[in-house]
């Protein structure tokens, strides 16, 4: 969420607009995301993270440290869709073997959405 808010904000070059929008679209709906997986967590009796340095060292999605290029914004948010599509494919996996089965269709819903906006993002790369 952070580091597509961040892109949204400094983007540059011949395709601003197209991914200032596309990245706005899916910091927005990374956040609603982020909002129903924390009640998820209270529901299931866990708290959710306190701080964004704890939601940093549970995630293999690294942080930003630069300004891409509007490109490389482009192949770091696909890299980090797959890694998070993998995350929640695990999680889901680990819900359904525990007879989560609510939690486990959540979380592959999660997934799904977050596979056609790969798809998308794929396709309009010609990736």
């Amino acid at each position: 969420y952070v580091k597509i808010h961040s892109f949204h904000w400094n983007v540059t070059g011949s395709r601003f607009h197209e991914l200032h929008l596309l990245f706005e679209t899916l910091y927005t709906t990374l956040w609603a995301q982020v909002d129903d997986i924390a009640e998820h967590m209270r529901v299931l009796g866990d708290f959710a993270p306190k701080n964004l340095s704890e939601m940093v060292a549970s995630t293999e999605i690294i942080e930003a440290t630069t300004i891409p290029s509007d490109k490389d914004m482009v192949v770091m948010i696909e890299k980090d869709l797959s890694l998070l599509i993998t995350s929640i494919q695990k999680a889901a996996d680990i819900a359904g073997e525990n007879q989560k089965k609510e939690l486990e269709g959540f979380l592959l819903e999660l997934s799904t959405g977050h596979q056609k906006t790969l798809w998308m993002i794929r396709s309009g790369q010609g990736a």
